[in-house]
């Protein structure tokens, strides 16, 4: 037996700084000393959706919402306790978000996007598909990114209700009771989570809110757990069990379903969904696909805010079956509104990275500086402005000039190691490397324009 609500499994930081593992009533009922924590931003962010949706689903049975400042409604403990059946994950009759339809057998590892498996030998820790195992608090996690991060599968397997994974946010409070008021928005029709009714039964066009939080586009069931003295592949930890196969068939998303994520970032005013498919392996756009400045400024143009906050966002990158990458920033966004310019040249910031990756600043327009050394520091730069994202959006105390200013002591390093003759022609060189900046889009196109004039 192992129940959810009360099973150590969820991961979380203590007010004090101390890391702990506990249930989901422990979570709800000190949520106003605690904030979700995880190694993987994944798992940061499904498990807060998840408790998200137990909170409506507490609410609409006791009629008790969260209350500014006050701790998580104490009613919401009693209905889950009344109903913890629900919630337990190898029970015989009823298992947590699983079907019991055993028409497709796959490793566990399915689950976890991060473990190598089959033919995947270069990575610094392999694992055996049915041989290497997942503890029950990682297959419980393994369940929860099911309806946020699934991708195509191959031969008709497709992908979850968002289709390819978009660029996801939360509101964040300085705890976990406060970010659940901050990201609260019931709606008239809540509807019935996943973990109680089969998403295969709704035949309505328009999900109501829980189950469009809980479509998981797989029938998942986990079979065992079983005692083989292992460590799970995921933590590392020994539990009396692990699970080493599951059942793992799709559910096809209707062609027609009417759904739009809560905590999904979309493009012209919830027309189209903002998603990245870039790898980073591509030699033309590397690290493109942690282009989270798009993001933030759609957030900015269509979503309001009525004072200072943070967003956490978070970003998949996945090419179909292939999981490339992921990635979670927390920012500050300013209330005040930022000039038209500021966005648009925020909007198009990687592209203006990648052609300063390509192109030099000044001299001629069709030679470039190696794009190794200049790809190394993107990361550390665009780092250190994200950091100041608040001050440049609202352009006090630092703009997009002093952004570009960030590359000048690197990109000088750069120079000296790339140019290191004496003499004018040399000087000159490493002056072209060292001023170096990510261009324009409105600069470059005027600068290539006065170019071929001359």
């Amino acid at each position: 037996m192992y129940n959810l609500l009360y099973e150590k499994w969820l991961s979380v930081l203590r007010e004090d700084g101390v890391y702990d593992m506990i249930g989901i009533n422990d979570a709800l009922k000190e949520a106003t000393s605690l904030q979700l924590a995880a190694n993987n931003p994944m798992d940061r962010f499904a498990a807060f959706r998840f408790l998200l949706t137990v909170g409506y689903w507490c609410y609409i049975n006791t009629e008790q919402p969260p209350i500014p400042g006050q701790a998580l409604p104490h009613e919401w403990q009693d209905w889950l306790d009344k109903n913890s059946q629900y919630f337990e994950l190898f029970h015989d009759k009823h298992r947590f978000w699983q079907d019991d339809n055993r028409d497709r057998l796959r490793p566990v590892t399915d689950l976890i996007h991060e473990i190598p498996t089959a033919s995947n030998f270069w990575h610094l820790n392999h694992v055996t598909d049915y041989k290497d195992g997942l503890c029950p608090a990682c297959c419980a996690k393994g369940l929860l990114r099911l309806p946020i991060f699934t991708t195509a599968g191959g031969r008709g397997i497709g992908a979850g209700i968002n289709g390819t994974p978009p660029f996801y946010y939360i509101w964040m409070g300085k705890n976990l009771a406060e970010t659940i008021e901050l990201n609260w928005k019931p709606e008239e029709n809540m509807g019935t989570p996943a973990w109680l009714l089969p998403q295969s039964q709704n035949e309505s066009t328009s999900l109501p809110l829980l189950e469009g939080l809980t479509w998981t586009p797989r029938k998942v069931y986990l079979y065992g757990p079983e005692n083989r003295g292992d460590r799970c592949a995921l933590c590392g930890a020994m539990a009396e069990g692990l699970v080493y196969s599951i059942n793992n068939d799709q559910i096809k998303v209707p062609d027609n379903i009417n759904w739009k994520d809560p905590h999904a970032i979309y493009k012209k005013n919830d027309a189209q969904v903002n998603a990245k498919m870039v790898l980073m392996s591509d030699k033309e756009s590397i690290f493109v696909d942690m282009d989270w400045y798009e993001p933030v400024v759609d957030l900015l143009r269509y979503k309001q805010h009525r004072k200072e906050v943070k967003i956490f966002l978070l970003g998949f990158t996945s090419d179909k079956a292939k999981f490339v990458d992921v990635w979670g920033k927390t920012f500050t966004i300013p209330t005040k509104n930022p000039d038209e310019d500021v966005l648009y040249q925020l909007h198009n910031r990687l592209w203006c990275i990648n052609a300063m990756r390509k192109i030099p600043l000044r001299g001629n327009y069709r030679n470039s500086v190696g794009l190794t050394q200049v790809a190394d520091i993107i990361p550390h730069v665009e780092n250190t402005i994200s950091s100041r994202i608040s001050d440049l959006i609202s352009g006090e105390r630092y703009n997009l000039d002093d952004a570009d200013r960030e590359y000048r002591p690197l990109l000088k390093k750069v120079a000296a190691s790339m140019e290191a003759n004496i003499g004018i022609l040399a000087e000159t060189s490493r002056t072209k490397i060292m001023y170096r900046k990510p261009w324009r889009k409105k600069v470059k196109a005027k600068f290539v324009k006065e170019e071929n004039n001359d």
